[in-house]
């Protein structure tokens, strides 16, 4: 099969976590302790779904140096009819292993890389897909309550508010003017 054809799923199927666990390691040295089990069991759990949707995004990582801090590789989709990327961390996992990937990740990054990298921002939000479903459904929420807040409204009103409060005072203004011309 072409690399450029595979999808995370055949890139995941051709390797074990043992594989990867040292790359891990140079990788995410500063955090790897702490996540190396919930790297392990996200990479046991990707090999076991069986309901893959395929899907027209595709994965990119890139070097990111920001000021400031350390850089560090940037993992986002792309749609090939946007030029906008869009944040992968909450994508359910069926989706990413669907996904194939742009030409430059393929073409700057073995595939050990791409695998460590994806599953690192996988697991960004929690090591399954339950916390991640949880954490998702929590922006949901709070997105709604921030829509159903009516804030543009709030906004408005404190706005033709203002501009009254303003002709009223611009009002006053004229017309204590005009009386000291009296």
């Amino acid at each position: 099969m072409n690399i450029y054809d595979m999808t995370f799923y055949d890139l995941l199927d051709a390797y074990e976590f043992v594989d990867l666990e040292n790359l891990f390691k140079d990788l995410y040295s500063e955090r790897f302790g702490y996540h190396i089990t919930g790297f392990e069991k996200a990479f046991e759990e990707l090999k076991k779904i069986d309901d893959i949707i395929e899907t027209d995004c595709f994965i990119n990582i890139q070097y990111v140096q920001e000021e400031d801090i350390k850089g560090y590789e940037h993992v986002n989709g792309k749609y090939s009819s946007n030029s906008f990327d869009i944040d992968l961390s909450l994508t359910p996992w069926s989706e990413w292993l669907g996904m194939k990937f742009t030409t430059h990740t393929l073409n700057t990054y073995t595939i050990p890389e791409i695998i460590c990298h994806c599953i690192w921002e996988m697991t960004f939000y929690g090591y399954n897909e339950i916390d991640i479903k949880c954490t998702r459904t929590e922006f949901k929420e709070a997105l709604d309550d921030f829509k159903s807040a009516d804030i543009l409204n709030d906004i408005e009103e404190k706005n033709e508010s203002r501009r009254i409060l303003t002709e009223m005072l611009k009002d006053e203004i004229e017309s204590s003017s005009s009386s000291e011309i009296e």
